[in-house]
């Protein structure tokens, strides 16, 4: 039984008015004309319609589909302005009462035929009885727009329809429930067809949608979780949904799937919005939206209610992704990775937020070793190097903890997943682990504990890291930090570091053929090519002489006292030193005459007749000026007359330091007769003989006028020979500050 009309159409004049004017702004509610088309998806898929049909002709579009008929409620909502059958039916996609208004930019009088209901609408919200027209098979609603709009010809609505009937996509119905099928035909013989199938996967529905247009195809598989919500008079409830576009990809003739990032993400109330949401992944849900559908009010309190809904549902849904095999690096770039997309003022944050949390405490990361890690828990390699060298064991050693740690998976490369890369790093706080952070935490805990085959391995990989290891190359240059860490496993098994605290005197050595007795490296590590070859550039050699004089026979001065040590011992010491420097090492005599110069080897004696062992930079040689010169002075040193026996070259101990002169002695003070006034600190080199005062006292209280001028000559003989070596000998300077800076240059001595 059909409406009545005529009732309806009294009713609205009244409710409206006798003008309809007012009413033309519902034809021009969207900034794309066409989007009509989304409106009458809209009440097809709420009437249940499994089936619609765009027949487009050049003076009209008719859209029949195969929903519930209409009856007189639906009537008088497609009639009405804001109070439709579904205006706050919030299960409902539609609104009659506004949304199907937008037909007006293109027709002025509609009609619908739907079972009993045959009528047409004229200014907008009057029914009349309009002829029956068949439906078609299998059909049960048809919608007539003829194009007779005063402001649009039937030209340039046939093409705008038309061309957004062509660009539909098969997203469109994505998010649909009962549509399965959209059909169009165009004036010029050209048809388009999208198709939806559904099946369930897990918790999930995975959808296919597939469009043909023209003979183009395209095919898109999707994954959508949904989640119960309920309504605010809790009487219904609706869905929120979340999807995720998956796709096949072929690696080495082997089939995989993955999710993929989409790179447009509107948030869809059914059909796309024009809000982007900027997620890698699409979600739905029954929003509020503006009359227009072009914005959602993200003040609204059922719109936030929504989002948060959303946000539990992407956590859980995260684990359903991983038991489903498709928690990949692909999918985390599908999540909210990038930061600056969601403060947390903006309208998704809490989905962000969610993510973020989960990631962090739950195992949801994909791991190097193919399990999974929360990001608690995860370091990230930089360079499969670390990867490869440092296992799970190895990390709980080296970060000093009972917890397991795991690296992330290789595939995440900062050039190749920049935004996840900084995310995990930025946001989820996940510690990147490089060579030289790496060498910062070695320490002998970590390596004492470490097998002979993982040194072969260590060694590897520091050949590619010379910044870690590197020589000094000048005097005071920062040299690498491995130099001076226990990095080297010895054949006796114990840990030792290259060098000393300089970075140049080597502490272990390569194993030569035979037995020594000098620390050296493990034999089983040194078999290895590539081990061997790290370890000379990195400046080790097999013990020499000079390796024997240095780390063996000078050390024990330092730490024996002289007693200890007998003539005959320090003879044969002597003997071997001599010899070392009648080599032709260069560099061997200068490392042994820098460690001899700092080591009291030489046995001496002082005028009084006291024995020590001094350093050569403290001592003199044995010469009757020399006596004459220092006279009865105690803190002055000789070397001990058995030194002539040894047929010591005198070059050699002058090499060392030992003098034949009195040292030229550095003073920092003046004699207030010789100090300016100062404002600032002043800077003072001044100089002194060693022994000069007691000489000249000497020379002073003689009474013997020839002896004074022996000693006297004997004292000028000394000055003129530094002079010969030095033609600045004499000179000193002093600097200081009145108002501005003042220096002199004055002869000393």
């Amino acid at each position: 039984m059909r409406s009545d009309y005529d009732k309806i159409r009294e009713d609205n004049i009244r409710e409206y008015g006798e003008g309809t004017r007012h009413l033309s702004f519902l034809g021009h509610l969207y900034t794309d004309r066409t989007h009509f088309i989304f409106e009458l998806l809209q009440n097809a898929e709420d009437a249940g319609a499994s089936r619609i049909i765009f027949d487009l002709f050049e003076d009209r579009l008719e859209v029949s589909h195969n929903g519930r008929v209409f009856d007189e409620k639906d009537v008088r909502g497609v009639c009405g302005v804001g109070e439709g059958t579904k205006t706050e039916d919030l299960t409902q996609i539609g609104k009659f009462g506004i949304g199907f208004k937008s037909v007006y930019a293109y027709t002025n009088k509609p009609e619908i035929h739907s079972g009993d209901e045959n009528f047409k609408i004229e200014n907008y919200v009057r029914p009349y009885v309009a002829p029956q027209k068949t439906v078609g098979k299998d059909l049960t609603t048809l919608f007539v727009f003829p194009f007779n709009s005063e402001k649009i010809t039937p030209k340039t609505a046939c093409k705008e329809i038309g061309d957004r009937l062509l660009n539909l996509s098969d997203r469109t119905l994505l998010f649909l429930r009962n549509i399965n099928e959209i059909e169009y035909r165009l004036p010029n013989t050209t048809r388009g067809e999208y198709l939806r199938e559904g099946k369930s996967r897990g918790s999930a529905r995975e959808i296919t949608v597939i469009g043909e247009n023209n003979d183009k195809y395209e095919e898109e598989r999707w994954l959508i979780f949904s989640r119960p919500v309920t309504v605010p008079d809790k009487t219904k409830t609706v869905r929120v949904e979340i999807s995720f576009r998956l796709e096949t990809e072929e690696k080495n003739g082997i089939k995989s799937e993955r999710v993929s990032r989409v790179k447009s993400s509107p948030l869809y109330v059914y059909f796309p919005t024009e809000k982007e949401t900027r997620l890698g992944f699409l979600i739905q849900g029954p929003y509020r939206t503006t009359p227009s559908r072009d914005n959602i009010p993200s003040s609204d309190m059922w719109n936030t209610t929504l989002v948060r809904e959303t946000a539990k549902l992407i956590r859980d849904v995260l684990p359903e992704i991983k038991d489903l095999g498709l928690l990949s690096v692909s999918f985390l770039e599908a999540l909210p990775v990038r930061t600056d997309d969601f403060s947390d003022y903006t309208m998704l944050y809490p989905i962000y937020e969610s993510v973020r949390n989960a990631l962090i405490e739950e195992e949801l990361l994909p791991a190097d070793d193919g399990s999974f890690v929360s990001a608690k828990n995860a370091k990230l390699a930089r360079g499969a190097e670390l990867r490869n060298l440092l296992r799970q064991s190895q990390l709980k050693q080296l970060f000093q903890t009972s917890t397991t740690l795991k690296w992330l998976s290789g595939e995440i490369r900062e050039n190749q997943t920049r935004d996840l890369y900084t995310y995990l790093i930025k946001e989820l706080k996940v510690e990147e682990v490089d060579p030289e952070s790496f060498a910062r935490k070695l320490d002998h805990s970590f390596l004492s504990v470490q097998t002979d085959e993982w040194f072969v391995n260590f060694y590897k990989f520091l050949s590619v890291q010379e910044a870690l290891w590197r020589a000094p190359r000048w005097k005071n240059d920062q040299f690498g930090i491995l130099r001076t860490k226990p990095i080297l496993r010895l054949e006796s098994g114990v840990q030792e570091i290259p060098f000393k605290r300089d970075g140049i005197t080597p502490k272990a050595y390569l194993p030569p053929d035979e037995e020594t007795m000098f620390p050296v490296v493990k034999r089983f590590i040194v078999k290895d090519e590539h081990a061997v070859t790290f370890l000379k550039r990195l400046g080790l050699s097999e013990p020499d002489i000079y390796d024997n004089l240095v780390l063996s026979i000078l050390p024990k001065y330092n730490e024996l006292r002289e007693r200890t040590i007998s003539k005959v011992e320090r003879q044969e010491d002597m003997r071997i030193i001599v010899h070392a420097l009648a080599s032709e090492s260069a560099s061997g005599k200068k490392r042994l005459i820098e460690a001899a110069k700092q080591t009291p080897f030489l046995y001496v004696t002082n005028p009084v007749g006291k024995t020590a062992l001094k350093k050569p930079t403290e001592v003199y040689f044995n010469t009757p000026k020399l006596r004459r010169y220092f006279g009865n002075v105690q803190d002055v040193w000789f070397l001990h007359d058995e030194y002539t026996s040894y047929n010591i070259d005198i070059d050699i101990l002058s090499e060392f330091g030992v003098s034949n002169l009195p040292r030229k002695m550095k003073v920092d003070d003046l004699p207030l007769e010789e100090r300016e006034y100062s404002t600032r600190d002043e800077i003072i080199d001044n100089y002194d003989l060693h022994g000069l005062k007691q000489f000249l006292r000497v020379i002073e209280v003689s009474t013997n006028f020839d002896k004074q001028k022996s000693d006297a000559y004997l004292l000028w003989t000394f000055l003129q020979e530094y002079l010969e070596r030095d033609p600045n000998f004499f000179r000193a300077k002093y600097q200081w500050f009145y108002h501005s800076q003042h220096e002199r240059i004055k002869l000393v001595i």
